[in-house]
Formats: structure tokens, sequence, C-alpha cells
């Protein structure tokens, strides 16, 4: 018995000694950060600047399915695929479930369309940076509500590794919100956009 006593203290020595007491920089010490594989060099990202090749928003929504003669609601994922020729947004888009398989083609009205690009081109991308360093954060992984691909990179907008947002890149100001909207307000609208 004596021997596993001393095999185990000598392995919880050998643990805490390897520990990496290193404190990590302040944040007014970083001036680029990677988040996700992401390099956001000085803070902001001005879209109008770069060309938008794809763009994909996430809306959440409720589905029934059944299975074995019984119906369950879920909770799932609907994304919109939207594809650019070159600066300008097409009017078709594809809409997928999480839960199905098949996709469906829509076509976006004009009204619709200018929309969703006249909020692309006023928009910039940030790295957050309002966290406070004694702030205590869960560690969840929030999801992207977006992403955005740029001739350079791809930005997964609104995903996280903790709920204190650490580690995300988002629009600048209230321009998440307006992007929700417009997936929201999409959400309604998606059964009048069938493609004639």
């Amino acid at each position: 018995m004596k021997p596993l006593w001393i095999t185990f203290i000598a392995g919880f020595v050998i643990l805490f000694s390897f520990q990496n007491c290193q404190n990590p920089p302040h944040m007014d010490e970083i001036s680029t950060i990677a988040v996700n594989g992401q390099i956001v060099s000085g803070g902001k990202i001005t879209l109008s600047e770069h060309q938008i090749k794809g763009l994909q928003l996430v809306s959440k929504f409720q589905e029934t399915i059944v299975k074995n003669g019984t119906s369950f609601s879920v909770i799932s994922d609907r994304r919109y695929d939207f594809a650019f020729d070159g600066s300008n947004l097409k009017k078709e888009f594809i809409a997928s479930s999480e839960l199905n398989a098949a996709s469906d083609t829509f076509c976006l009205n004009d009204e619709l369309k200018n929309e969703l690009q006249s909020i692309l081109v006023s928009a910039s991308i940030c790295e957050k940076s309002d966290q406070d360093a004694d702030q205590l954060c869960a560690a969840v992984i929030l999801p992207e509500y977006a992403s955005l691909q740029t001739e350079a990179d791809s930005y997964s907008l609104g995903a996280a590794t903790d709920s204190c947002g650490s580690n995300s890149v988002d629009l600048c100001g209230s321009e998440p919100d307006l992007l929700k909207g417009y997936t929201k307000h999409l959400d309604s609208q998606l059964q009048n956009l069938k493609c004639n």
C-alpha cells in the first residue's frame, strides 16, 4: 500500500511543478489579435474597402419532427447563403435547415436586396475590446449569427469562446442589431420570396 501512496504523491508534485505561471499580456500590450484564425489589426475593418465573396445568415426557428409516430418540437438553425457578383449581391439565395438535408432557392425582391447591400456597405468589423479584466466568464461557446467571406479572409460574426464574448469579432456599434433584424425580417418574408 505504501508504494501506491508514494506514486500518488510523486505524480501530484510533478503535475503541479510544470504549471505555466507566466502572467498573460495586458490588453493594451496587444496590437494585433488573432481571433478564430482571423487577424484583426488596428481594431476595425471597413467592408466597403473589401470585396465581399459570400455571406451566410443564421436564424433560429422552431421545427416539428416526427419520429416513431411521436412529434417533437425542436429549435434548429436555418441558414441563408448569399453570393456576390463582384461587389453586387445576387438576388438568388439558398435557405437550408440544420435538420433537413434539402435546400431551397429563393429570390430577394429589390427592397430586401437593397436593404442588405446597404447594411454591408456601411458596416465595419471590430474586435471585442470592452471586457473587464476582473470579469468572470462562463465557459460556453457562443455560436455565430452570421459568417462573412471577403477576398482576404472569413469572419464568424458574434462567435465567442465564453459568455463574455472573448476572442470575438463582430460588426461595429449597432450594426449587429441591423443584421440580426434583417434576418428576422427575412424569416417572416421567406414564403413570399419564391423565385418565378
